[in-house]
């Protein structure tokens, strides 16, 4: 019982927070706005609402689906003087596919260096563009930047996405412990109810 209302808590408390991380939004670069809505692309069996992973890169997209390709979530951000951001999600089959993903030359070239974040990254200056690539449980991310200047705002940005995921997988990791015990708790309520209380 005592467990049970714990996880009620729990639930009413994480309301708050869930809907500071999730309600508000997905993470946006500081001084940044979105220039069109999310694009989705899915594999050539499994296409999504833009169509495969070949109608965003053509013959690029072979080198992902080796690695366990799923689907791509693409979006673009505009900044003062017309700067750009690109946000490339690629969700794997598995974070050890994302792992090898983000260890692939094809796919994230030689010269990469780790930047400063929580999780396996390369991070690459090429004036006057700089860009990311990090591997977040299945998702490998690419983040790019057409103005090497802005280079901490990216950085930033990497940062609070990886922020929001940790969020969400700790809250999803926590609700289906307390759904658990919830269920067993309804099971072992019913178990004892008498036939009486049944039939009411």
């Amino acid at each position: 019982m005592s467990s049970c209302l714990r996880c009620g808590i729990f639930l009413l408390c994480a309301l708050l927070p869930v809907r500071h991380v999730l309600g508000g939004g997905k993470p946006l670069p500081k001084g940044f706005v979105p220039t069109a809505s999310e694009e989705r692309y899915g594999t050539p069996g499994k296409k999504s609402a833009n169509g495969s992973i070949f109608d965003y890169m053509d013959g690029g997209g072979i080198v992902y689906l080796e690695h366990g390709f799923r689907e791509l979530v693409h979006r673009e951000f505009s900044g003062p003087g017309g700067r750009r951001i690109t946000y490339d999600c690629f969700f794997m089959a598995s974070a050890a596919q994302a792992l090898a993903a983000l260890a692939d030359p094809r796919i994230a070239p030689e010269g990469g260096k780790p930047g400063a974040l929580a999780v396996p990254n390369k991070a690459y200056c090429f004036p006057p563009d700089y860009f990311i690539y990090l591997a977040s449980g299945e998702r490998l991310i690419y983040l790019h930047v057409d103005d090497d200047s802005l280079s901490v705002i990216l950085d930033q940005f990497a940062a609070d996405i990886l922020t929001q995921q940790s969020w969400i997988r700790a809250l999803d990791s926590k609700f289906k412990i307390c759904s658990k015990k919830l269920t067993n708790f309804k099971i072992c309520y019913k178990a004892l109810k008498s036939p009486k209380e049944e039939k009411k």
